[in-house]
């Protein structure tokens, strides 16, 4: 599970770009909510869950790839971005 001691560790090095690797298999509510470095983010094939508000206020967020075993996206999980212009999501979606 991504947590905040990761978001911790994103904050201070202020990452403009995540990838999450295949260990990761559910991202908390609001890990990465608010981050305004953020602009990409790719997502290991192992996540299965996407938690509320998760990248909710990024307002610098542009693009997130979506691997193709995601089971859900929390509410709210990508509200407020307003320079997200690509989102690639899964088959099953």
């Amino acid at each position: 599970v991504c947590s905040s001691d990761l978001r911790t560790s994103f904050e201070r090095n202020r990452k403009e770009v995540i990838e999450l690797g295949d260990n990761v298999t559910e991202i908390s509510i609001k890990v990465f909510a608010d981050l305004n470095t953020l602009e990409s983010v790719t997502l290991g094939w192992n996540v299965k869950v996407i938690g509320d508000d998760d990248f909710r206020l990024c307002s610098n967020l542009k693009e997130i790839v979506i691997p193709d075993g995601l089971a859900s996206i929390g509410e709210n999980a990508f509200s407020s971005c307003p320079a997200l212009r690509s989102m690639e999501l899964p088959s099953s979606f």
